[in-house]
């Protein structure tokens, strides 16, 4: 006999408290733009949790998936491959928002950035199979991830993770 999971939908997404509790008011606000994005985005779990919670943790983050009966799995983000993602994300970035780039090089760099976030999200899809979402969702949990670790005061581009 087969059996079929089926999963279901993640209705919020929340950063956890103290996560939220250290970070500055702009923090707190992107953060909750980037939760509303994600939590709009189709995801879903076999698990059976309906909130996800993100926090910073090791590295980068965890992921935390809670039910209506608390906590059911949490997942660090901390892998080596996701990490080097992340570097090279905030890297891209970084010279993005450089004095004087030529337009030429910032269409380049564009198009770094979006290739190193398109590897970020499958590489996200592959290391929490429990969690199912399109591309497009696992980039967005990516630039929730990005935003938890990089202090927009630091790099001004934050929120512009497309």
């Amino acid at each position: 006999m087969t059996t079929i999971s089926t999963a279901t939908q993640i209705a919020r997404v929340e950063i956890d408290a103290a996560t939220t509790a250290s970070a500055s008011a702009l923090q707190r606000a992107e953060w909750r733009v980037l939760a509303e994005d994600l939590a709009s985005a189709g995801l879903a779990t076999t698990s059976g949790a309906s909130v996800l919670v993100v926090e910073r943790a090791g590295h980068l983050a965890a992921i935390r998936l809670e039910g209506s009966d608390g906590s059911l799995a949490t997942h660090p983000l901390d892998s080596s491959t996701l990490t080097a993602l992340f570097d090279e994300y905030v890297g891209i970035v970084k010279m993005m928002i450089a004095e004087d780039v030529p337009l030429p090089r910032l269409e380049a760099l564009d198009m770094a950035k979006k290739v190193v976030h398109d590897r970020a999200a499958r590489t996200l899809s592959a290391e929490m199979p429990m969690l199912q979402g399109s591309a497009e969702a696992m980039r967005r949990l990516f630039s929730l991830v990005v935003a938890l670790r990089v202090d927009p005061h630091d790099i001004k581009a934050t929120r512009r993770h497309g």
